[in-house]
């Protein structure tokens, strides 16, 4: 399923404010084989690893210009999804990829969407011109019945499983808390704490209260009740017998120099009880690289060099 928060800021100055803050819960099989973040053809992302001979689909992605691109899917019952339709999973990094603007890409998407089974794709495209920067946030969803992308102004959204004008409840819960934490860590300019900052963001996502029952959850699915609420809850764990839920939390912070922070904590090993999982985090720090048609110079702290985290 998978749900994501996003706050835009062009305005951000400094190492202090942030242009660009994205926080992603993936939910996924636990068996399903999947490779954790890394820089693989100028994306950092974790990687789908079902087949050896199709892999590299992902759920979340960024470029070393700071665009991103992540790919939600819809909640819809299994008889009404196409067992032939072709693999959402290289859609994220079809677009990091393309080169073209997020509208761009979106609007072309539109016209052969309906190919695939249900997908919320959220796009951020960056730009700047003589020190103006330009960040453009782009959701497009193939199940909306006027399928057309939706430009979004700089501010806080949330995105999920459902029509934006129709979230679940989880989603309004978890964009509160995500406008909550934002404003207590960001209102004081000059003493921003980044490991506080990111374990704050990180407690939405491992978040496992439940908001049910949701009539708009109900509306799109055949699971009874009993299983259906076990998804209303931005951390997800089905019993253990479905071997089903949340396997990785994705933390993505651009600062107002360019100096990118991306961090993933994933799953790395389930047994019989996921309450015994063994979870591995992922920490990497780059500056953001201009645009081919930006005339600017790179920033100083170029390059991706992993870290070792140790605030978690």
């Amino acid at each position: 399923m998978c749900i994501t928060f996003v706050y835009t800021n062009p305005d951000a100055k400094g190492p202090n404010q942030y242009q660009t803050i994205v926080i992603n819960n993936r939910d996924e099989k636990y068996d399903r084989p999947t490779s954790q973040a890394a820089w693989e053809d100028g994306i950092l992302a974790g990687r789908d690893e079902k087949n050896p001979n199709d892999r590299g689909g992902t759920w979340m992605g960024v470029d070393k210009f700071g665009r991103v691109a992540i790919l939600l899917s819809i909640l819809e019952p299994p008889s009404s999804e196409n067992p032939e339709a072709p693999s959402r999973g290289k859609i994220v990094n079809d677009y990091l990829e393309s080169g073209e603007s997020a509208i761009n890409f979106a609007e072309k998407m539109s016209m052969h969407a309906h190919t695939f089974n249900g997908f919320h794709l959220v796009l951020l495209d960056r730009s700047s011109l003589n020190d103006n920067r330009k960040i453009d946030l782009v959701s497009y969803m193939n199940r909306h019945s006027e399928n057309v992308p939706e430009i979004h102004e700089p501010g806080c959204y949330g995105f999920g499983n459902s029509p934006r004008d129709k979230p679940f409840h989880k989603v309004n819960y978890g964009l509160e808390r995500f406008e909550t934490t934002l404003a207590k860590h960001l209102e004081n300019n000059d003493r921003v704490s980044k490991p506080a900052l990111i374990n704050d963001l990180l407690d939405i996502l491992k978040c496992p209260k439940r908001h049910f029952p949701d009539a708009q959850m109900q509306s799109q699915s055949e699971q009874p009740s009993e299983l259906l609420r076990h998804l209303s809850s931005c951390f997800v764990q089905y019993p253990d017998d479905h071997r089903y839920g949340t396997r990785s939390h994705s933390i993505l912070l651009i600062d107002g120099d360019d100096q990118a922070t991306f961090v993933e904590a994933s799953m790395v090993s389930v047994p019989e009880n996921p309450e015994d999982a063994l979870w591995d985090t992922k920490y990497y720090e780059f500056g953001l690289e201009p645009r081919p048609s930006e005339n600017r110079p790179c920033p100083a702290k170029n390059g991706h060099s992993p870290a070792k985290v140790d605030w978690f």
